[in-house]
């Protein structure tokens, strides 16, 4: 991660990486429903994912593939977070998990 980049979800089922100094945008797709919440890692050149869908995504901001796909969730992913040195993903949702 860097001060020039920025990652967001969407509700078109995508999520998108804003390159400001390039004027750049890479879109990244494979979730099947709304993309409610998106987190950086904060050492790693990764980016975590989940939604609607109930998935949740881990991906490469370089090359827009997408590392694995987790479905632990029975509702929505509203939330989620790497802690501060990046060995865990905290993830929470409608299903109060």
């Amino acid at each position: 991660p860097s001060d020039t980049k920025f990652a967001s979800a969407s509700d078109d089922q995508q999520l998108k990486i804003w390159d400001f100094i390039r004027g750049q945008e890479m879109v990244l797709s494979g979730h099947t429903w709304e993309v409610r919440t998106v987190d950086w890692h904060p050492h790693l050149g990764m980016i975590a994912s989940g939604g609607k869908d109930n998935v949740l995504k881990t991906w490469d901001p370089r090359s827009g593939k997408c590392l694995a796909s987790l479905r632990r969730h029975n509702n929505s992913i509203t939330e989620l977070q790497w802690n501060r040195n990046g060995n865990w993903l905290l993830s929470g949702g409608s299903d109060h998990n």
